[in-house]
């Protein structure tokens, strides 16, 4: 961001991290495994997209949307009763400022 970037996507870590509004603007520090079969924990099966909208140059609104991999690296998305709330409350436990305060952090 100090260079001029609008968002950051991390990535490499095998499981989701967390996430922080720097400067205004979203860092996603891990998104977790995408289209990689490591199926053998929950860690390693869910993961999130980080689902961008733009108008125009401009980065409007990020959110994290929570995925599990089935059937060999196959993504599914994650609806609250089946998942998607304990993926995503990792997530805003591992992150940053007071954005999350709400999760409980």
């Amino acid at each position: 961001m100090d260079a001029g970037a609008d968002l950051i996507v991390g990535n490499h870590a095998h499981w989701p991290k967390g996430t922080e509004l720097y400067r205004g603007k979203p860092v996603f520090y891990g998104t977790g495994n995408f289209l990689f079969d490591q199926s053998w924990s929950e860690e390693t099966s869910t993961g999130i997209f980080a689902e961008i909208t733009l108008y125009g140059d401009r980065v409007v609104q990020a959110r994290p949307v929570p995925f599990v991999l089935l059937d060999y690296a196959q993504p599914n998305f994650l609806v609250p009763e089946a998942g998607g709330d304990r993926a995503l409350d990792k997530v805003y436990k591992a992150s940053l400022g007071a954005e999350f305060e709400a999760y409980g952090r």
